[in-house]
């Protein structure tokens, strides 16, 4: 149901979000990810939400917050392509 979007910060900072929403959503919220990111399970939850009619947006905290390839490495996506991030 949802799908992957590209939020930008007030500083230009770019990051990737879950949103999913139906078209007719009453109201929105944000659904904060776990220590493992958006995962499966994180974007199934915004999935329900949007269902029940929400706008649902979970953005990868750890992204946006690591931009840096040493703290790549340090959270464990040192296996990840470097145009991934």
């Amino acid at each position: 149901m949802g799908e992957w979007t590209t939020l930008k910060a007030a500083d230009g900072h770019e990051f990737q979000a879950w949103r999913s929403a139906r078209a007719e959503s009453m109201a929105g919220l944000v659904v904060a990810q776990e220590i493992f990111g958006v995962n499966e399970h994180i974007r199934q939850v915004a999935d329900r939400y949007a269902t029940l009619g929400f706008a649902a947006v979970a953005p990868d905290g750890n992204r946006a917050l690591c931009r840096e390839a040493s703290c790549l490495m340090a959270v464990g996506w040192g296996r990840l392509a470097p145009n991934a991030v």
